[in-house]
């Protein structure tokens, strides 16, 4: 990502790579960029890219092959780079388990919520009153000689 922006004496870099231009941890950049001591925008994907001015650039060996130092820091560039992306699979790991517990909570809900309204319909179909019995020949024979009874006095 070594990138020289046009019309400026700066240098792009991802926060890896700034790492090992400079001597230090990524830890240190990302502290640095938040207290306002390099300047820092982020790209589209989100990560940061650092600016470097020319004095800022430190003394780090070029990223050549071929030399013990150009070697060391071509490792240390992919250490820092491999932290990095530590980092990010760590964050998404929490996002995730952050989402499946989520998750998890509301199908323990919806469940606790379906077995009350099973216990409620199964309450709701089971009679609370017995049930009038139909009546018999003998209910409405008797009915009936009441009311001629009535009728004939």
């Amino acid at each position: 990502m070594h990138r020289l922006r046009k019309g400026w004496a700066a240098l792009e870099l991802s926060i890896a790579e700034t790492a090992v231009r400079l001597g230090v941890s990524v830890d240190t950049i990302r502290r640095r960029i938040r207290r306002g001591e390099l300047s820092a925008r982020q790209d589209g994907r989100g990560h940061y890219v650092v600016v470097l001015e020319d004095g800022e650039a430190g003394t780090a060996p070029p990223l050549s092959s071929g030399t013990v130092e150009g070697e060391l820091g071509r490792v240390r560039l992919e250490l820092a780079h491999a932290e990095e992306l530590l980092i990010e699979v760590r964050r998404q790991r929490d996002q995730l388990e952050a989402q499946v517990t989520a998750q998890h909570d509301q199908l323990s809900a919806a469940e606790e919520e379906r077995h009350e309204l099973r216990i409620l319909l199964g309450s709701a179909m089971q009679p609370s009153t017995p049930a009038l019995a139909a009546p018999t020949q003998d209910t409405v024979t008797l009915g009936k000689e009441r009311r001629r009874r009535w009728l004939w006095r």
